[in-house]
Parts: C-alpha cells; structure tokens; sequence
C-alpha cells in the first residue's frame, strides 16, 4: 500500500466509496476475488476481474484514465493490492483500493447482490 501511495495512489474509505456511488462522478468499482466468491456475494455494481487476469482483461475493457475501485475480503486479504501493482504497471493512474472489503461493507449494513444478497427480499441459498 506505501508504494500506492508514494506514487499517488490511495485507499478509499467505506465512507468515501459511498459517496463516490452517489455522485455522477464515474468510477469502475472491481471485485478482485476468484468468481466463485463473486458469484456468491459482491457489492452491488461491481465487476469481477479476479487479481490473476487482471492484467489481461483489464486493458481489452477498461481505459487506462477511468477511475477505479478494487476491493476483496476484508482488510487481511491483498488481492486487490496485488491487482492494483499489475495496473500500475500496466499505466494506469486512478486507482483506489477499498482494504474494507466485503466484510467491512456488509458489517456496516450495505447491501450486497448474489447468490447470498443480503437484501431483505432475497432468499436464495447458494452453494
């Protein structure tokens, strides 16, 4: 995370991440983990690029001046670090990480969109 910072780059706050969902600001909010996990439960328009193809896939549908917002699990999981060194890497230069990750989203009562959604009206079980 130093380096993300040393060179510009910084984590967002849950707070800061909502208000960026409410503004007209645009902003492409990218769940890191495997897409089984994504499947199961992810922030609500988010996109799943998991941290290994991030180098593939992100350059075929992503501009490299869009804003964007990686998270994961929680603030002990790093995958959405290690995918924000490949973007570096790659050139882009507007990237954020949200540490929280779906434990901290969910914690603080946000609803979320998959298999296990924690919104009211849903109750699908998944696997």
């Amino acid at each position: 995370i130093k380096l993300l910072m040393e060179k510009g780059y910084r984590e967002i706050s849950i707070v800061q991440l909502k208000e960026l969902q409410k503004s007209n600001e645009p902003f492409i909010l990218i769940n890191t983990l495997p897409p089984y996990f994504y499947r199961k439960e992810h922030i609500i328009n988010s996109i799943n690029i998991p941290s290994e193809e991030i180098g593939i896939t992100t350059p075929r549908i992503i501009k490299p001046e869009a804003r964007i917002v990686l998270y994961c699990k929680d603030y002990n999981c790093h995958v959405s670090t290690t995918a924000a060194e490949e973007l570096i890497k790659l050139g882009y230069k507007n990237i954020h990480i949200y540490q929280g990750g779906m434990k901290e989203w969910k914690e603080k009562g946000n609803l979320t969109s998959g298999l296990r959604a924690t919104a009211e009206k849903d109750f699908i079980e998944g696997p």
